[in-house]
């Protein structure tokens, strides 16, 4: 039970990092496109 969890917490974490990382690239992308 407690591999699982630690599984599931390590599985959503990197699921965290990657939407801050899109979110980082779309917004700097969307800052470059404004004058």
């Amino acid at each position: 039970m407690a591999v699982a969890a630690a599984g599931i917490a390590k599985f959503l974490f990197f699921l965290f990092l990657v939407i801050c990382l899109i979110f980082l690239i779309s917004g700097i992308s969307a800052g470059r496109r404004i004058p």
